[in-house]
């Protein structure tokens, strides 16, 4: 008889990386709060700045 695998394995290992992820932000918090929010606001101005730079190559620059 052939066996059925689930992906609840999957689901699970998942979950347990981002409670991994959500832990290390935490203490990365508590360690230094200055340097973390530089760093999260730094990220944020990226994809910001790279969301525009191709909104605007893709309305704009390529008509020129």
């Amino acid at each position: 008889m052939r066996e059925t695998t689930t992906h609840s394995i999957h689901i699970i290992k998942t979950t347990i990386n981002m409670k991994e992820i959500i832990t290390t932000l935490v203490d990365a918090y508590k360690e230094d709060k200055r340097e973390f929010l530089t760093s999260v606001g730094f990220g944020i101005v990226w994809v910001l700045l790279t969301w525009f730079l191709l909104w605007f190559a893709g309305t704009f620059a390529y008509d020129m």
